[in-house]
């Protein structure tokens, strides 16, 4: 088989549950050739079960070592085989009152988040740009969040590393235009996934971790910030959205740089355009505590 015909490949990090492993067994079954960042082999023995047609190819990718990330290079050398898309997904929630948050914790999120997908992202520009044409470019899809745009209380962390995330790529979009690759943040709103469940047992093991003084100060706003995190289970959007969205802009020779997914992103990205920054932030401080 010539290598023109055969399936266009991509990696996506994070693959392993939510929104990765949606996007990862869409595009397999959309005719990509997914190479599905897992940090488990199990993860991967599961992606391949639930994989009913399509080319999917575990690989076991954490992104915060470099031995991984090396065996990503090797992987693709010995191929021979060039990158068409690079979806970093890959990423975790902290949630925590920023006086209260812990130094580990904070490198952990910033490691993941920020730094690992960076890492990863230099080492793979050589192969993404051996797959890049003037008609059929190759993609970055840099995962954010709503919270790349707006910060709410108890998640500083969390939105330091997407609002880092947003200028990072708006700097390589400039940067890597030139040899046909484009960059596109995706910015979804609440998604059910086991990021929710995730984010709660990490509030409530911040909550649990708190000294008197700033459990009398901070309690009772985060307690409200972990109700409101409940109700996406109810109101969040399905992950195959973000899926969808992601296979949207792959096809794309000219891709937004921002993708708003979901109702709630689009509604706050449009409260924030038209309300004053005061009020904007007296609604914030009001659905999620402070």
């Amino acid at each position: 088989m010539s290598s023109s015909s055969l399936p266009r490949q991509i990696l996506l990090t994070g693959a392993s549950t939510g929104i990765g492993r949606a996007t990862a067994l869409h595009l397999a079954a959309r005719g990509w050739h997914v190479l599905a960042g897992i940090r488990k082999p199990e993860d991967g023995e599961a992606l391949l079960q639930a994989c009913a047609f399509g080319y999917l190819e575990p690989v076991l990718l954490d992104v915060t070592r470099d031995d991984h990330v090396q065996a990503v290079v090797d992987g693709l050398n010995a191929s021979g085989r060039p990158l068409h898309g690079l979806i970093n997904n890959a990423g975790f929630n902290y949630m925590s009152p920023f006086e209260g948050s812990e130094r580990p914790k904070i490198e952990a999120v910033m490691a993941t988040n920020l730094f690992g997908l960076a890492h990863l992202t230099r080492a793979l520009l050589p192969y993404l740009r051996a797959g890049a044409t003037v008609e059929k470019p190759a993609h970055i899809l840099n995962l954010g969040s709503i919270g790349s745009l707006i910060g709410i209380p108890w998640e500083a962390w969390y939105h330091a590393s997407k609002f880092a995330l947003l200028g990072l790529s708006e700097s390589l979009q400039n940067e890597v235009l030139a040899q046909n690759i484009k960059v596109t943040v995706v910015c979804p709103g609440g998604i059910r996934t086991p990021f929710v469940q995730k984010s709660e047992a990490g509030a409530e093991d911040s909550l649990a971790g708190l000294t008197p003084e700033l459990s009398g100060l901070y309690l009772t706003g985060m307690r409200k910030l972990v109700g409101s995190v409940g109700m996406v289970e109810r109101f969040g959007s399905d992950p195959i959205q973000v899926a969808r969205a992601i296979e949207g802009i792959l096809a794309s020779r000219n891709p937004p740089f921002r993708r708003l997914v979901g109702t709630d992103a689009k509604v706050m990205a449009a409260l924030q355009a038209v309300l004053p920054r005061r009020m904007l932030h007296a609604l914030l401080r009001g659905a999620f505590g402070g």
